[in-house]
């Protein structure tokens, strides 16, 4: 059954439509309300610039007229937790520019790596059970160009070095992480 208003040939709810509009209007206004908040620099296409706007992520393209925006890409950060989308406290460019590395603003023991080409959430890693990540940085001067894996995790109580390679959720490579574990004492009654 098709209702007589529906065209036979495209069976969809024109008020479902409208509704759909409607979302995605009151979605921009919501992203136009929103700051800048954080910015990536390109590191390999050196004419591209990354801004973090809320749960966007846009990009502009840099050149000797000044900045322009990429009219094809803006992405919005989904997945996090339960797939909502979030606006992320931290970000830094990995893998030649392919991988945006994420860092959720409640979340903290997480890592979110959005692929750039897909625009999307794909992976979600973690460090050391317990610890907390306030950064992400290069493990070299030149790995953002030269598309080294690795990369560092900057805490309160130390320095890991995360390798996405490795099995399972966490990526600290223990060989090569630098952690400071306190020992609660004990009184001894005498």
């Amino acid at each position: 059954l098709f209702l007589p208003s529906m065209d036979p040939l495209n069976p969809v709810d024109p008020m479902e439509e409208e509704r759909e509009e409607e979302e995605e209007e009151e979605e921009e206004e919501d992203s136009r309300r929103e700051k800048n908040s954080l910015l990536e620099l390109g590191h390999v296409n050196k004419d591209r610039a990354f801004v973090a706007r809320g749960a966007q992520v846009n990009v502009y393209r840099v050149s000797n007229d000044g900045i322009t925006p990429d009219s094809h890409v803006s992405i919005t950060v989904p997945g996090g937790d339960r797939g909502c989308p979030f606006s992320p406290r931290k970000m830094m460019i990995h893998d030649r520019d392919h991988d945006l590395l994420l860092l959720h603003p409640t979340n903290q023991e997480k890592i979110y790596r959005m692929d750039m080409h897909r625009g999307e959430v794909v992976e979600e890693w973690g460090a050391l059970s317990g610890v907390n990540i306030n950064q992400t940085v290069p493990i070299t001067k030149r790995a953002q160009v030269e598309g080294s894996s690795t990369f560092l995790g900057l805490s309160e109580k130390g320095v890991m070095t995360l390798d996405p390679r490795l099995p399972g959720v966490d990526k600290a490579s223990l060989d090569h992480s630098y952690v400071i574990v306190v020992i609660a004492r004990r009184s001894l009654s005498s």
